[in-house]
């Protein structure tokens, strides 16, 4: 269901972004503040290229932002792991005393 809504969305986003590029290729200058240097570049390059360092941050904030979550579902998950060997170990120790209860029975 991702994949289909990955394209239905990212499809039409590709081909806006390309005929935004061929309709926009006149030059702007971009002053680099506080230096005295300036670029003269498409303004699509511009453009394009604000909403992917604004993208690559939003990315990346999300994934700080989901770093606690992280650390909880690992340590939930180290918890769970442990409670199966020790419930594995419980269950090989019950089996034992039962065969061992089996011998004292039958003797």
């Amino acid at each position: 269901m991702f994949k289909f809504f990955a394209w239905v969305i990212g499809v039409p986003v590709i081909v806006i972004a390309v005929f935004f590029a061929i309709d926009n290729q006149d030059p702007v200058v971009l002053g680099l503040w506080p230096t005295q240097y300036e670029l003269q570049v498409p303004l699509y390059w511009a453009v394009e290229g604000a909403l992917l360092a604004g993208f690559i941050i939003g990315v990346f904030l999300t994934w700080l932002a989901g770093g606690r979550a992280r650390g909880q579902v690992r340590h939930y998950r180290r918890e769970t792991n442990s409670a199966r060997r020790e419930a594995a170990n419980a269950t090989v120790r019950a089996e034992r005393a039962e065969a061992k209860l089996k011998e004292a029975g039958k003797a």
